[in-house]
């Protein structure tokens, strides 16, 4: 039996190009496009203004995307206030009114205030 020589001493290469065109990215939620890179998905945001600032507070809004068709799962990925901090969480909910333009998310306040506040979003399909 004979070793297999060089085999291990040769590098292989790949075009960078061609590998950088086939990751899996998520994309820049605050730029203009609002692809998820390679993902079924799009990013977005909704204002959380006038939900209030009591801890506990629950409020329903209404999240547009450009997805195309009804998601399966809308996830919050990031938040922020300009005027100071806060806590949330976040769900879908009301999966039965969620259309190819517009999902239903439930943020709850624990700490802070939801004034100036923006929340960001990950839509995703299947």
């Amino acid at each position: 039996m004979t070793p297999r020589t060089g085999w291990r001493s040769k590098t292989r290469s790949v075009p960078g190009a061609d590998l950088e065109n086939r990751t899996l990215g998520v994309g820049d939620p605050t730029s203009a496009n609002k692809a998820a890179g390679k993902q079924n998905a799009r990013w977005a945001s909704v204002d959380l203004t006038g939900g209030g600032g009591a801890a506990g507070t629950v409020k329903e809004y209404d999240l547009a995307h450009d997805l195309g068709q009804i998601p399966s799962v809308v996830t919050l990925e990031s938040y922020e206030r300009a005027n100071g901090p806060a806590t949330i969480t976040a769900r879908g909910v009301r999966r039965e009114g969620w259309s190819h333009s517009h999902a239903f998310v439930e943020v709850t306040l624990i700490a802070g205030s939801l004034d100036g506040c923006r929340a960001t979003f990950l839509v995703k399909g299947k």
